[in-house]
């Protein structure tokens, strides 16, 4: 088991997770077999991975845990002791509400095809309202809408790029 490379865990989401092998940066051959082994795992979306940095991003639709016991059972890399910690505390807020919009906003362009996601069904609804507003007469209102609209559009530009949607 000593052979096997340490890794810390250096960003994570529901559905993207980083590691970093630092005795394994520069070593291209190493992160080619660990693509390749990741590459018949199922869940796993995407592989991405840099020697320069040592570095893996994966994104996938499993947990988090199985890639990773995947990854010391085939002796790819183990976290290390403090890494395991602190991988099971909780996210910040700001993460937990960029990935509860992520999928949503993954289940509205399923249930449309691709067609649409929250951001054109928000337009298209907001649209509507005030049209329907103005049908009332009520043109020069500020409504909970607008408020709700400026709210969500500054918390999506305060996310970093690496979480805004696809």
């Amino acid at each position: 088991m000593s052979n096997v490379p340490a890794a810390h865990i250096s960003h994570q989401t529901s559905q993207r997770l980083r590691i970093k092998i630092p005795s394994k940066e520069g070593d291209a051959s190493y992160f080619l077999s660990l693509k390749n082994l990741f590459s018949r795992y199922k869940g796993i979306e995407r592989l991405e991975v840099n020697s320069v940095t040592g570095s893996a991003l994966f994104v996938h639709t499993i947990g988090q845990k199985s890639i990773l016991k995947y990854a010391e059972t085939n002796n790819l890399f183990r976290l290390t002791n403090a890494n395991k910690r602190s991988s099971l505390r909780g996210t910040t807020l700001s993460t937990t509400i960029s990935e509860t919009f992520k999928s949503m906003n993954n289940k509205v362009k399923e249930f449309t095809g691709g067609d649409a996601d929250i951001p054109v069904a928000a337009v298209l609804s907001l649209l509507g309202i005030g049209i329907y507003q103005i049908g009332r007469g009520k043109a020069m209102s500020l409504s909970w809408h607008v408020a709700f609209w400026y709210a969500l559009n500054i918390f999506l530009q305060s996310l970093p790029k690496d979480y805004k949607g696809k």
